[in-house]
C-alpha cells in the first residue's frame, strides 16, 4: 500500500494513444483510484489513466501549492458553490483552521458572506486575515453561549468540518442550512425544524473543471493557500500524526531512473492494458501526503 491522494508532479511517459497530457506536462490532481492504495502519491512515480482527476498546473502557482489544493481547495470552493448565494448571510465554520476549513472561509467571504470561524486562538489572526468578520475560540468559550449572544434567531448557514455529535445543527435558525462533511445530520429531522440539513459528500463535486477553478483563484489572489508544511518522502511516516491546522506537503525528487512500466489499474488490482488501449502516463515529482483538518 503506497500512501497519498493529492499531488502534483511532471508526466515522465506517456503511453501509447495517450491524448490528453503529454511528456513534461506539469499537473496535480487527487487520485483516490481503487483500490486504495495502488496509486497513492507518496512516491517518486505512479501510473494513472488519462481519465485520473487531474488539471494542468497553471503558469504562477508553485507545484507545492498545486499539491496541496485538490482535496481542501477543491471541498472548500464545492462546500461554498452548494450553499450560494450567500451575499449577507452569516455563515459559521466549525473547524475553519483546517485545509479545508481555510479555503472555505475564503471562499464564503468572496461570496459575500460574514464568516465567523471556529479556531483556536493561534489561528484567529490568520482567519482574520481570510476575511473573517469574526473569531471563536471553543476551548476558551462555549460556541453556542458566544453564538447566542450575538445572534438571538441563529445563523443562516452552518459548514461543519469536525463535529460528531447528532445535534450539531441546534445553532441554525429555522429557514437556515447546515451541511457537515462528517455525515452525523439527519435531514428528515432537520426539516421538523426548518432547517436543511446536508452530509456533504466531496466525490459528488470533484472534476478536473473545480480543480482549475482553485487554481485560478489562486493564480489570480482571490485566495491564499493556508499554512503548508513541506518535509521529504522519508519524514512521512513520522508525519502522520494530527496537525494543529493548515497542510502537510511532501516532496520527493525523484532520482532519474525510468519509471515502472505504466500498468492499468482496476478494482481487482493491476494488469497489463489489453491491446489497442492506451498506456497511462506516470508523473513523478512533488507529492501532497495528507491534509487533516482540525479545529
Amino acid at each position: 500500500m503506497v500512501l497519498g491522494a493529492d499531488g502534483a508532479g511532471v508526466v515522465q511517459r506517456a503511453g501509447e494513444g495517450a491524448r490528453r497530457f503529454s511528456r513534461g506536462d506539469e499537473l496535480f490532481g487527487q487520485l483516490l483510484i481503487a483500490p486504495l492504495g495502488s496509486a497513492g502519491t507518496c512516491a517518486e512515480y505512479v501510473a494513472v489513466t488519462e481519465e485520473a482527476l487531474l488539471a494542468r498546473v497553471p503558469d504562477g502557482l508553485d507545484p507545492v501549492v498545486a499539491a496541496a489544493l485538490p482535496t481542501a481547495g477543491g471541498a472548500g470552493l464545492a462546500l461554498v458553490a452548494s450553499l450560494e448565494p450567500l451575499a449577507g448571510k452569516t455563515v459559521l465554520i466549525v473547524g475553519a483552521g483546517g485545509g479545508v476549513g481555510s479555503f472555505a472561509t475564503q471562499f464564503a467571504v468572496n461570496a459575500g458572506a460574514r464568516v465567523i470561524a471556529n479556531v483556536r486562538a493561534a489561528a484567529a489572526g490568520r482567519m482574520r486575515g481570510y476575511g473573517a468578520a469574526k473569531t471563536v475560540d471553543h476551548t476558551e468559550v462555549s460556541l453556542p453561549d458566544a453564538l447566542r449572544q450575538a445572534h438571538l434567531d441563529g445563523i443562516d448557514v452552518l459548514i461543519d468540518l469536525v463535529s460528531d455529535a447528532a445535534g450539531f445543527a441546534a445553532l441554525v435558525r429555522p429557514g437556515g442550512t447546515a451541511v457537515t462533511t462528517k455525515y452525523v445530520a439527519d435531514p428528515g429531522a432537520l426539516a421538523t425544524a426548518g432547517v436543511t440539513g446536508t452530509n456533504f459528500n466531496f466525490a459528488e463535486h470533484v472534476a478536473g473543471e473545480l480543480l482549475e477553478q482553485v487554481a485560478d483563484a489562486l493564480v489570480g489572489g482571490r485566495v491564499v493557500a493556508p499554512l503548508i508544511t513541506r518535509i521529504t518522502l522519508e519524514q512521512v511516516p513520522a508525519a502522520l500524526k494530527p496537525l494543529a491546522f493548515g497542510v502537510l506537503v511532501a516532496e520527493i525528487q525523484a532520482d532519474g531512473a525510468e519509471p515502472v512500466s505504466c500498468r492499468r489499474r482496476s478494482g481487482r488490482g493491476r494488469r497489463e492494458p489489453r491491446a489497442g488501449r492506451p498506456r497511462p502516463p506516470c508523473r513523478s515529482g512533488r507529492r501532497r501526503s495528507v491534509h487533516p483538518d482540525r479545529r
